[in-house]
């Protein structure tokens, strides 16, 4: 959590659009518009659970929260980050967002192998602007699970837990190995349709 703040303020914030549902649950956020949020700020945001109804149906939620608007929002977050770090023009900007990530994930790159992908990094960015502007086109599936409250008697108390809908469990392997290059998609080369 840490790092996210950190990267955020380094890089000046992220805008965001943040719906009337969403203002309360984000210190000096009072109604919807679009805000330049700052380190804590987006923390708030991409914990935020409290629905999105536009992107999160009913089905998905209980009205209040949802893990799935969580999910929703933690992508968010991750393309304002990309939106602007495309804009990082200055080395000394770009080693403290890299001080920022050594400081916080455990990892074999040292500072400078990581800042030597910048360039590399900012190219792919730069040229991936695509469908509407957007940097990242993140792609999802959903696991289909029902809902069911259990009784766990060395808590002494009802836990809500989710059931795995095997047909879907399925769905997603699948599709997670074929984005993996581990197995290859069924490509439908022909169809028909009647009028």
């Amino acid at each position: 959590f840490d790092a996210v703040k950190e990267i955020i303020d380094d890089i000046g914030g992220i805008q965001m659009n943040i719906t009337s549902e969403e203002a309360p649950h984000i210190s000096g956020i009072t109604k919807a518009g679009t805000y330049n949020l700052t380190g804590e700020q987006a923390l708030a945001y991409a914990r935020n659970r409290h629905t999105w109804p536009q992107y999160c149906p009913a089905k998905y939620n209980t009205h209040y929260r949802s893990d799935a608007t969580r999910a929703i929002h933690q992508q968010e977050v991750i393309k304002g980050v990309l939106a602007k770090l495309k804009n990082v023009k200055s080395v000394e900007a770009f080693q403290n967002i890299v001080d920022s990530i050594s400081n916080n994930i455990e990892t074999n790159f040292s500072p400078s192998q990581i800042l030597s992908f910048y360039n590399v990094a900012k190219d792919i960015i730069s040229q991936n602007t695509d469908n509407g502007g957007n940097i990242l086109s993140i792609q999802s599936l959903q696991l289909e699970t029902t809902n069911q409250y259990i009784y766990d008697e060395s808590m002494g108390m009802v836990l809500s837990d989710e059931i795995v809908n095997q047909d879907s469990l399925a769905k997603v392997i699948k599709a997670m190995k074929i984005n993996l290059g581990l197995e290859e998609p069924e490509v439908i080369k022909t169809f028909s349709y009647s009028a």
